[in-house]
């Protein structure tokens, strides 16, 4: 772990400066699994700050990620940050009418959003979030088009990122980094305000707890959007010096497990109990000498 910062992006940037060229992420790309280096994820960053400060983005700002789990997420994360601008994570899932309240309510002005679909979906809320100026595409081969009708423009994240990196703000521990929507037990959802502070200190927390270092490696397939695989499987990983391999999907996790041979996977209940259903309901429905060789490798396990 670096000596203690005071905000997320001087963590990343120490942490960077240090391992280098060592693999921070992966991810599997055409069937082969690609790796992302510390030093390689702080230049593009570095490079997307220069373009958000370039559509006016200013420390207090809000810019939203719509996105699945991938580098980009990352990389927009610590542009927005080093900016001192804050990070309203949206969920790919979420409906439109929920999509449209958390930007309007979060007063976020551009949106980072990965894939032809998510930056149709953000289009085609354009009339209930007039206060956004800007789509910014993260995926590769992203086309950019004009603000046409009321429609915010779309800007590829290639085509706005500056050819030397701007350097990050130096921030406070109490400065806000992100809102993140969540609806309790009723009403709409509301923003919960996190500090720098805030997460450093939960991350801090995390790594005393699981005891990882810059051998340890997750899997990441809980979405980065939910407060737990942020600040336990991104930021803390990131303050271990660790890498994150983001699986695929939910239904390749069993395959990306033997594939990657993460050290530590951080996972919820309910997926674990998914899980469980689905194996006893084949050994159930399998022949009975199937059923009781597993419940012997059972016996043999306990």
């Amino acid at each position: 772990m670096p000596d203690r910062v005071a905000t997320l992006s001087q963590n990343f940037e120490a942490q960077a400066q240090k391992y280098g060229s060592r693999a921070f992420l992966k991810d599997k790309r055409d069937k082969v699994w690609t790796d992302h280096s510390w030093a390689d994820v702080a230049e593009a960053a570095g490079k997307l700050r220069a373009g958000l400060l370039g559509l006016g983005v200013r420390p207090g700002n809000r810019v939203a990620i719509l996105s699945d789990n991938c580098p980009e997420w990352i990389v927009v994360d610590q542009a927005v940050l080093g900016l001192g601008a804050i990070v309203v994570p949206l969920y790919t899932t979420s409906g439109v009418e929920e999509t449209a309240h958390v930007i309007s309510d979060s007063g976020a002005k551009v949106i980072a959003a990965n894939g032809p679909e998510m930056v149709k979906k953000i289009l085609g809320l354009s009339a209930s979030i007039p206060e956004v100026t800007a789509i910014v595409a993260m995926h590769s081969g992203a086309e950019s088009a004009p603000a046409v009708n009321g429609t915010p423009a779309v800007m590829s994240a290639a085509s706005i990122s500056g050819d030397a990196p701007a350097a990050i703000v130096e921030g406070s521990s109490d400065d806000l980094a992100t809102l993140i929507y969540t609806s309790g037990t009723t009403g709409t959802s509301k923003g919960v305000m996190l500090s720098h502070g805030n997460l450093l200190a939960n991350a801090e927390d995390s790594l005393a707890a699981l005891a990882l270092d810059h051998t340890d490696m997750t899997l990441s397939h809980l979405p980065i959007a939910h407060s737990f695989e942020r600040t336990a499987g991104y930021y803390t990983v990131a303050m271990a010096g660790g890498t994150i391999a983001f699986a695929e999907s939910l239904g390749q996790i069993a395959s990306n497990l033997t594939e990657v041979e993460p050290t530590v996977v951080l996972t919820v209940p309910r997926l674990l109990e998914v899980i469980h259903s689905r194996v006893m309901r084949t050994v159930e429905t399998s022949p009975p000498m199937r059923q009781r060789l597993f419940r012997m490798a059972l016996t043999a396990g306990e």
